[in-house]
């Protein structure tokens, strides 16, 4: 009887003991899954962020970082469809879910395998996003410069608001490097900057825009894409019958693909123009407006201002008595000033673009 007894207790015991061990193991699977879940939404939550800082910063919306932006959205769509099926299995509380996680293998690998790619796609995202060519842009002898303002500014951004970003490739080349020009903070990008930018985009296979063509350096040098052409306009400001022109001409500007007004006034009977427009609505405009303004006398020397498109543009509050855009594309009377000064304001295939400031008073002869 007693070895019986003794049996039966071992055999009780050992069935309690294997059930014990399989509650164990359920409950450590369990806790698994549910610090894996979290991984999940740390994850989600950051390439979240990603988002947020493209959004907000236009520098960033480079060809490269919008092809990677097309697959997040395509694998974005899959993990949601994959977890609402999941929750459609799930009858009851989230513990029941929970639980249909840990049991059905499919479920769990097929979501594992969604959220692996989804950290493939940030990683590429993030690179696009490092080795973007912000802030670059061409000089009127068609060289490359780099705005160390805008670089900076967005450097900090990205350093601040992704964690982990290592920000922006062309801000470490250029860190601790004078500007060439203290007026607006750009800095001439040597050959050796250049083959460093197209290294990087070469070697990761980044896909952004050129920086030279083969025209620009030698033949042996790597072949590179090109820069995003920007052209940036900001507090700018007219007085005193000005007319204020910031729009881009289309056909001479033919080779922006982004630009930014910002911030301008124009006041006393001005007219703003800060949209893209035709040449020959452009110039329709400024001759009726010059004509409406500037009444003709014979006695006031005419002339013709050679074949160029003078811009006027900045920040002039003098007290004048016409501030306009002139063209040569018709015969204006040409108003005697004190002092006129000029300044070239021009991009690669654009004709010579002139700036006339008038810094005094005009005088009129009636």
């Amino acid at each position: 009887v007693i070895v019986s007894n003794l049996a039966s207790a071992v055999q009780f015991l050992d069935q309690s003991i294997w059930l014990l061990r399989r509650f164990r193991k359920a409950q450590q699977r369990q806790k698994a899954l549910s610090d894996r879940l979290a991984q999940y939404e740390d994850e989600l939550a950051s390439v979240r962020a990603i988002i947020c800082v493209i959004n907000d910063e236009g520098n960033l919306h480079t060809v490269a970082v919008s092809t990677k932006l097309v697959k997040l959205k395509e694998v974005a769509m899959v993990l949601l469809r994959s977890l609402e099926e999941m929750k459609s299995k799930s009858r009851g509380p989230s513990r029941k879910f929970t639980y249909q996680l840990v049991e059905g293998s499919s479920d769990e690998i097929r979501l594992r395998g969604v959220m692996k790619e989804m950290a493939q796609v940030k990683t590429s995202l993030l690179l696009s996003i490092q080795l973007a060519n912000v802030g670059v842009m061409r000089d009127v002898q068609n060289g490359l410069i780099a705005n160390t303002r805008i670089i900076e500014r967005v450097d900090q951004v990205l350093r601040k608001e992704i964690e982990g970003s290592e920000g922006l490739r062309i801000a470490q080349l250029l860190k601790g490097r004078r500007p060439s020009s203290e007026y607006d903070g750009t800095i001439l990008l040597t050959r050796d900057d250049l083959r460093a930018l197209a290294g990087a985009d070469d070697s990761d296979n980044n896909g952004d825009e050129k920086l030279m063509d083969d025209s620009d350096y030698d033949s042996d040098l790597p072949r590179q894409k090109e820069v995003l052409t920007e052209r940036i306009t900001s507090n700018d400001l007219a007085r005193d019958q000005a007319l204020h022109s910031n729009g881009v001409v289309e056909d001479i500007w033919n080779e922006i693909e982004r630009n930014v007004i910002e911030d301008n006034v124009a006041s006393e009977d001005a007219v703003q123009i800060n949209h893209r427009s035709t040449l020959e609505v452009t110039l329709a405009l400024l001759k009726s407006t010059y004509e409406t303004r500037v009444p003709a006398h014979s006695d006031v020397v005419e002339g013709k201002l050679e074949e160029s498109l003078i811009n006027h543009s900045g920040k002039y509050c003098g007290k004048s008595v016409y501030q306009t855009i002139l063209t040569s594309y018709f015969v204006a009377p040409q108003i005697q000033s004190r002092r006129l000064s000029r300044r070239l304001l021009s991009t690669g295939q654009s004709k010579l673009i002139v700036l006339l400031k008038q810094t005094q008073p005009l005088e009129v002869r009636h």
